[in-house]
């Protein structure tokens, strides 16, 4: 527990180097009033396909969503993710 007098000392780590054109396009997706998705989203999943030759992408924020849409995918049998969300079956969805 940190008190009043519980010096702290920061340790660096991973500092954001952001230059101007990141600032910008950050900006212009939070001013699209679409933040996990819209345009810019769009745009990077057609890209990521293009460049590896298939016809289509999803993005996912999370581990959980990504491991659930890879099951499905290629037809994995139901099964617990342990350490995820106990209880939550994941299989293959409908055709």
């Amino acid at each position: 527990m940190l008190t009043s007098t519980t010096s702290v000392t920061s340790i660096p780590h991973s500092r954001p180097t952001l230059g101007e054109g990141d600032l910008r396009a950050m900006a212009e997706v939070l001013e699209s009033g679409f933040i996990a998705q819209g345009e810019k989203v769009a745009a990077f999943e057609h890209e990521m396909a293009r460049m590896h030759g298939v016809r289509g992408g999803v993005t996912s924020r999370e581990s959980w969503s990504k491991r659930r849409l890879a099951q499905g995918l290629v037809g994995a049998p139901s099964v617990e993710l342990a350490g995820d969300l106990p209880g939550v079956k994941v299989g293959k969805g409908p055709a």
